[in-house]
């Protein structure tokens, strides 16, 4: 009981430092203890343009990224598709899923690019896989996402664990 107690105090003072540093707001609520983490989109430039060289180069060069309340991510550049190279925009949903985090393509304005294009669905996983691995590695490993929004201009997860 009193290992519980302590693993139970070591895990809210580890939600407690990272809120400290900076990752964002700290709230306890029915014990769960949650943590905002926020991503800008300089760090969220990053993560897209190593995603897009291991989704088989389907990003090329990146123009911008916005970021659009309540959960968008859209992003403005150069796409590579069938060896050919398109200009426009895609939209993404950001969101919570069974498995962490979930990214799906809503909107594009590339000629004959939607959500439902192979690169397009390869990379979106890709994504997910990636917001969601940077998120455990610089969150607490035993906190899940609870919540994704954009707020500020800014990329905000919320990590909660469930505290007895």
């Amino acid at each position: 009981m009193k290992l519980a107690r302590c693993w139970m105090i070591f895990l809210t003072l580890t939600l407690l430092v990272i809120a400290a540093s900076g990752c964002g707001n700290l709230g306890y609520e029915n014990g769960v203890v949650s943590v905002d983490m926020t991503l800008s989109a300089e760090t969220l430039n990053g993560i897209v343009d190593s995603v897009g060289l291991e989704s088989n180069g389907f990003v090329g060069k990146i123009e911008k990224i916005e970021l659009i309340e309540p959960n968008i991510m859209r992003i403005t550049g150069n796409f590579k598709l069938l060896g050919k190279e398109k200009k426009g925009g895609i939209d993404f949903a950001i969101e919570t899923g069974r498995d962490g985090v979930w990214v799906n393509a809503i909107n594009s304005t590339i000629p004959g690019v939607t959500g439902d294009t192979p690169a397009v669905k390869t990379f979106s996983n890709a994504l997910a896989r990636a917001l969601g691995a940077f998120v455990a590695q610089n969150g607490d490993k035993k906190a899940g996402v609870t919540d994704i929004k954009v707020k500020n201009g800014r990329l905000v997860f919320t990590l909660s664990l469930k505290v007895k």
